[in-house]
């Protein structure tokens, strides 16, 4: 559980100017990074002490789970080799057995010290690199997750490195065996609308928890799921994994490059060419990405009044290339109570909530729409139709269109389909796409992707 969000948000800008090597030396970084890794780990709940010169040379000790782990933090300028895993072995050897000890290893580590972890004895280390400690330090995959399935592996299948793409196991059986066909249960999908709107289920069947929806080729899906991320070709009617890291959650966003951007916990993931890349994190709340001007990526943290020892106000985080370049502006909206947020621009985000509807700059803060004369129910999907007006899903499900100048709100639609209002995201062909449920014959609550069209939508709005 993450006890201290500003203290963690604190470490990540500090660990962004040591990779910067900005105020430090190499050789200050390097003794730097014992006490920040102890500190993550406080920021977490987990108790850790750092620098146990006086008891074998061990950087960083701490209980997780009813085990004892011993860390060995590394920033050089090359691999981690053989020498320094077998130097941490023999240490372990001289303490109470069962004690685990990870090395953490920045610059990464040699084929031969991989080769050679177990080499024949019980593994007794597990490594870590660079994207395993900023995964944690994000909290992207938080400690207790992530060297809880580090363990499991080591335990289960006698491995004591696994790259964070393949931390967590595939599910045996997994649901997402949807139809590419309108469900019959939902005999009349649009129950009213303006003249020119209008919609159509192009995904169904699908598992309870599908949380978001992006395009990333015309005809191509992403949905998020319990599962992991998957890829969904319309036109094939076929599913293919592509993130295979359960828990994801809101929509992810893809930029023109071809990247994806995730939202995991408290932290944020970029994919490129299938290779996971952490570039921000410290986001306590619910977290939803949005685009900028010039293609800049934005995340919105809707905070919370108590995490632990400490409050956490929202935030909007412009999203920089790696972990610690991100820059947090504080946003005044009562904690927790902002549902969906995007950019209008890169100074203005416009937020909808439990407390209205509210453009938020730097400069001020306008209300545009009070809760009291508010006619959306719990919006949760928000995506931008045109320069001046933006696409609100809420409950029922209705969909409304907002339009920023002033401050006009017209009903679009409202579909026959349950719960909360779901996730909206535009498509590069114009229209867009809305994740949502329904409840099928055995009143099982399903997963449902509609394609709407409104010619009020561009393609692509930045």
């Amino acid at each position: 559980m993450l006890r201290d969000p500003r203290r963690l948000q604190q470490l990540i800008a500090e660990y962004g100017r040591m990779r910067a090597l900005d105020g430090y030396t190499p050789q200050s970084r390097g003794q730097r990074l014992n006490g920040l890794v102890a500190e993550m780990l406080m920021a977490w709940g987990i108790n850790a002490d750092a620098d146990l010169r006086s008891h074998g040379e061990i950087d960083v000790a701490f209980e997780l789970a009813g085990r004892h782990f011993v860390v060995e933090a590394k920033w050089g300028s090359t691999r981690t080799d053989t020498g320094a895993v077998a130097k941490l072995q023999k240490r372990l050897r001289q303490r109470l057995g069962g004690t685990v000890g990870l090395i953490i290893s920045i610059a990464g580590f040699t084929p031969k010290a991989l080769a050679d972890l177990k080499d024949g004895e019980q593994l007794m280390v597990l490594c870590l690199m660079r994207r395993h400690l900023e995964a944690m330090l994000a909290g992207f995959i938080p400690p207790e997750e992530l060297i809880g399935e580090l363990v499991k592996k080591a335990s289960r299948r006698g491995i004591g490195f696994t790259e964070i793409e393949d931390l967590f196991e595939r599910p045996y059986h997994s649901e997402m065996a949807p139809r590419f066909e309108h469900p019959p249960e939902i005999d009349q999908l649009i129950v009213e609308s303006v003249s020119n709107f209008s919609a159509e289920v192009v995904v169904s069947a699908l598992p309870y928890g599908q949380s978001g929806v992006a395009e990333l080729s015309p005809g191509h899906l992403l949905l998020t799921t319990t599962e992991g991320v998957f890829q969904v070709a319309l036109n094939d009617q076929a599913v293919s994994p592509f993130l295979n890291i359960p828990n994801c959650s809101r929509n992810p966003l893809v930029t023109p490059d071809g990247s994806v951007y995730v939202v995991r916990r408290a932290g944020v993931a970029r994919i490129t060419d299938g290779r996971l890349e952490i570039v921000a994190g410290g986001l306590p709340g619910n977290v939803c990405l949005s685009r900028g001007s010039a293609n800049t990526v934005w995340a919105f943290s809707n905070g919370s009044p108590q995490v632990g020892s400490s409050s956490a106000p929202p935030s909007a985080v412009r999203i920089g290339d790696g972990l610690g370049s991100q820059t947090m502006f504080p946003v005044d909206y009562p904690p927790a109570e902002a549902h969906v947020a995007a950019n209008v621009d890169d100074r203005t985000m416009l937020i909808c909530g439990v407390a209205g509807i509210t453009l938020i700059s730097p400069a001020d803060r306008r209300e545009i729409v009070s809760a009291r004369n508010n006619p959306l129910t719990n919006p949760g999907g928000l995506t931008r139709l045109a320069a001046d007006s933006f696409l609100i899903a809420c409950d029922s499900v209705e969909l409304w269109e907002l339009t920023l100048t002033d401050g006009e709100l017209r009903k679009v639609a409202k579909l026959k389909l349950n719960g909360s209002g779901g996730e909206l995201t535009t498509s590069g062909e114009g229209g867009g796409y809305l994740s949502c449920c329904y409840t099928d014959k055995s009143r099982t609550t399903r997963g449902v992707v509609v394609r709407w069209v409104y010619p009020c939508a561009i393609a692509n709005p930045a």
